[in-house]
């Protein structure tokens, strides 16, 4: 093999290496409003994290029989070993929703069926994050307002309750979209964690 060819080989791998590291990293803010195509997300990152692994086997491989004398090549295994094991560590990255906002006050949760479930999540700084994960992940942002017992829901073109009513008490939100919503007697979220940050 030509020097040519194996500087080629080192930048494609590479480069692969860093656009996986680059979506692996930020994959908790892109991959919530896939929807269905999530579950196609994570299987392809799946692959190239094999494929990273194979890649790996073969540049040890190479580099024990050249005795490590091959600079590069260490570096490409360095590079691929931080990698995979950062993936492996944080696998859903680094850059988070709650890196950028900061830890939820308030976490609540309704099981479905199918083992679908729905879960919201309110930050301090004043924005929720809500999740459906259902054969796939869909999401909502926005922000809330307290008022009094109710929590109120600030977001633009998304079919989304209006509001909740908190029962600190029991320790679980009711959820209605208008005043005529009837089905908040059934819309019961238990509160998995609360605060008393979680104030008017």
């Amino acid at each position: 093999m030509s020097i040519f060819e194996r500087t080629m080989i080192y930048k494609k791998t590479l480069i692969l290496t860093i656009v996986f590291l680059a979506l692996i990293s930020t994959s908790d803010l892109w991959s919530s409003n896939l929807d269905i195509f999530a579950m196609l997300s994570l299987l392809a990152l799946g692959i190239l994290f094999v494929v990273l692994f194979v890649m790996l086997g073969y540049h040890l491989f190479q580099a024990i029989r050249e005795r490590f004398i091959n600079r590069q090549r260490i570096y490409l295994i360095v590079i691929i070993t931080f990698t995979l094991a950062l993936s492996a560590y944080e696998p859903r990255g680094l850059i988070n929703y709650n890196l950028l906002n900061g830890e939820p006050v308030l976490y609540a949760s309704r099981k479905g069926a199918g083992s679908c479930s729905s879960n919201l999540y309110l930050y301090e700084n004043g924005k929720f994050r809500y999740l459906y994960i259902c054969f796939g992940t869909s999401s909502v942002t926005g922000e809330y307002k307290i008022i009094g017992d109710s929590i109120v829901f600030v977001h633009s073109g998304v079919d989304f309750y209006k509001y909740a009513i908190y029962n600190r008490e029991e320790q679980y939100l009711q959820f209605k979209k208008s005043e005529s919503d009837t089905t908040f007697f059934y819309n019961q979220w238990k509160v998995i964690r609360g605060t008393e940050k979680l104030r008017p």
